[in-house]
């Protein structure tokens, strides 16, 4: 769905070179939301199961890895996308 979205977010980046940056605002949620996810899910099921603590630290450790694996993807679509030629100065 996001490949039908990227025809008309070039066009709009185009026109408001600004908008670029706003796709930084949203880089904070990235390692909060799996981990409270995590969390969430292991507390439901531990009370459904009546299995305290044991699926809350599963689920958050998940939550913990997932946080990791999404700020290593980001970081390299970060330097993906904003690679610039070396200047050097001489």
């Amino acid at each position: 769905m996001l490949f039908l979205l990227k025809p008309m977010i070039k066009k709009l980046e185009s026109k408001l070179p600004h908008l670029s940056q706003l796709k930084y605002a949203s880089y904070g949620t990235y390692p909060v939301i799996p981990i409270f996810l995590g969390l969430t899910t292991g507390l439901l099921l531990d009370s459904i199961l009546n299995t305290r603590p044991i699926l809350v630290l599963v689920f958050l450790f998940l939550g913990v890895l997932a946080s990791f694996y999404n700020l290593v993807q980001l970081v390299k679509s970060i330097k993906k996308n904003d690679r610039r030629p070396n200047r050097t100065s001489h």
